[in-house]
């Protein structure tokens, strides 16, 4: 279900990058966040494994909608395949800086999970 989880925090990425044409770093650090939600809805013990499943999948995840993003891309362009697309100086490094932001604030969500993980995550709730 971790994986399951993954792809819906995708949604949020997928409508603002395909319909809106914004890429909003910020989207990114809800993967683990469902993920996490995820695993915890399919039944999934709170474990040390539990960390690790999340992270993989998470990286999984944006490795995989940048890349299809980036192919799709590469089709409305008339390259010949994402590879011929990467080669041109251009868009290789807006993939790689896309790739990295991408990767930067899933690590950011995956650390908030981690908190919540290991027990660590002492924020207050307040009752108003």
């Amino acid at each position: 279900m971790a994986l399951g989880g993954c792809f819906v925090g995708l949604i949020p990425n997928i409508i603002t990058i395909a319909f809106l044409g914004l890429y909003i770093g910020y989207l990114f650090a809800l993967i683990p966040l469902c993920g996490y939600y995820g695993y915890q809805m399919g039944g999934g013990k709170k474990n040390a494994m539990m960390g690790v499943i999340i992270i993989i999948f998470s990286v999984l995840s944006v490795v995989l909608m940048l890349v299809w993003e980036y192919a799709l891309m590469a089709d409305e362009l008339d390259f010949a395949s994402l590879g011929a697309l990467l080669k041109t100086n251009e868009y290789s490094s807006v993939f790689i800086t896309d790739m990295l932001l991408g990767l930067v604030f899933a690590a950011l969500g995956i650390s908030v999970v981690w908190r919540k993980i290991t027990g660590k995550d002492k924020t207050k709730k307040f009752d108003i």
